[in-house]
């Protein structure tokens, strides 16, 4: 539908597909709206946003992707959609977004068994701005950083990130590399996440940052994650704002590793919860400084490492001493799929991220071999029907010859 600019999709399904739903770019500015979709078993990115000058977009020109922009696109959303067992050799499995004068807004979306062999497990952004509410993130994986969702913004631009569910990205039993969630540049906000389960080989369990103008987080819980570094902070600031989080049953393994990592940044912590964190050390490297912090540990050996300067506050410590989790009730997931499909708890079991190609390319085998059995059938259908045709007609030659 087509209207005042807009160029709306609505209840799309799709499902076993080797490559995707495809827009034919025109001259005109459109704004994207994409509503109540289903995506399943896809193996190509469903989603491609990008600024490319030299195209010319008067010739049909095919893409292995949905839609492609203008740079000068303003506004992109997408409400109420699934994207499930999503498998791509690109940048973004189920979104990959270039354009730096664009925004993408997703509301309401679930995002499962997303794989990207480059960055961006779901999602790849590299655009103006990105506000993400009410969506789950489950099994999602990428090759290389980004297991969720991969973000590079203007240095002016303002995102947002609530009510957000990112769980078993990447899967325990098939981890990806690094960072589940990576966030670059703008201003970032993030409160009312969850984040559970999610495991990966080398640093940023939790989520990584970098080159950020200001980042601000709140309210949120990262429980059972594991890797060799859960936060990784290039460039933060004291003024930056983290407040009222808590870090429960995260799994950090190595001797050099750390809980929480500053690079050449500093962080000021307002009451976080942190309780039965596995891990040698909390803190390490940057200035870091506590506020009513709470740690179920006595033992302040090697409790920070490499840090130009280190202040407790009035943070709690004692292993025997009672926390209550006042900041905010711990909820696995947020209620937030559509067409009934199940919210992603950490205890789901899942299947291997490579089943998503598998099972189209099964599809798409199994069509095939309907064809040619559906053409063998058919031939010796007809080769009966010939001969039974022939046979009466013989029949009926000799019968008027005896005649």
């Amino acid at each position: 539908m087509l209207q005042h600019n807009r160029i709306s999709f609505n209840h799309i399904i799709m499902s076993r597909h080797l490559s995707s739903f495809l827009y034919h770019q025109q001259t005109t500015n459109y704004k994207i709206c994409i509503k109540n979709a289903q995506f399943i078993n896809v193996l190509n990115n469903i989603l491609i946003i990008k600024q490319n000058k030299e195209m010319d977009f008067f010739h049909s020109q095919l893409f292995n992707s949905s839609i492609s922009l203008t740079p000068n696109e303003d506004d992109v959303l997408i409400k109420n959609s699934v994207f499930k067992q999503i498998k791509s050799k690109k940048d973004g499995a189920a979104i990959y977004f270039h354009s730096q004068n664009s925004k993408l807004t997703i509301i309401s979306c679930g995002f499962t068994l997303c794989h990207s062999s480059e960055a961006g497990g779901a999602l790849f952004f590299n655009g103006a701005s990105l506000n993400i509410s009410n969506t789950c993130f489950l099994g999602c994986i990428s090759q290389t950083y980004g297991q969720a969702l991969s973000v590079e913004t203007t240095d002016e631009s303002i995102n947002s990130y609530e009510y957000m569910s990112i769980s078993q990205c990447s899967p325990k039993r098939s981890p990806g590399s690094k960072q589940c969630i990576f966030l670059s540049h703008g201003k970032q906000c993030l409160a009312n996440l969850n984040s559970s389960s999610n495991h990966v080989v080398e640093f940023g369990s939790c989520f990584c940052t970098a080159y950020t103008t200001s980042l601000s987080l709140h309210f949120t819980n990262f429980v059972g994650n594991s890797g060799k570094n859960g936060f990784w902070f290039y460039k933060t600031k004291l003024e930056d704002s983290f407040s009222y989080c808590n870090i429960i049953m995260n799994s950090i393994e190595g001797e050099k590793s750390s809980l929480l990592t500053l690079e050449q940044a500093g962080i000021l912590l307002y009451e976080f919860i942190f309780l039965e964190n596995s891990c040698r050390t909390y803190f390490c490297g940057g200035v870091v400084r506590l506020d009513k912090c709470k740690f179920d540990i006595e033992d302040k050996t090697n409790f920070h490492k490499l840090c130009e300067n280190f202040d407790y506050g009035n943070s709690i410590f004692g292993s025997a001493i009672q926390i209550s989790i006042t900041a905010m009730p711990y909820h696995a997931t947020w209620d937030c799929w559509a067409f009934g499909f199940p919210s992603p708890t950490p205890s789901r079991s899942l299947q291997p991220i490579e089943a998503a190609s598998d099972n189209a390319v099964s599809g798409f085998s199994l069509f095939l071999l309907l064809i040619i059995i559906g053409g063998i059938s058919g031939s010796l259908v007809f080769y009966v029907y010939s001969s039974y045709l022939i046979g009466n007609k013989k029949n009926n030659l000799e019968n008027l010859q005896i005649g």
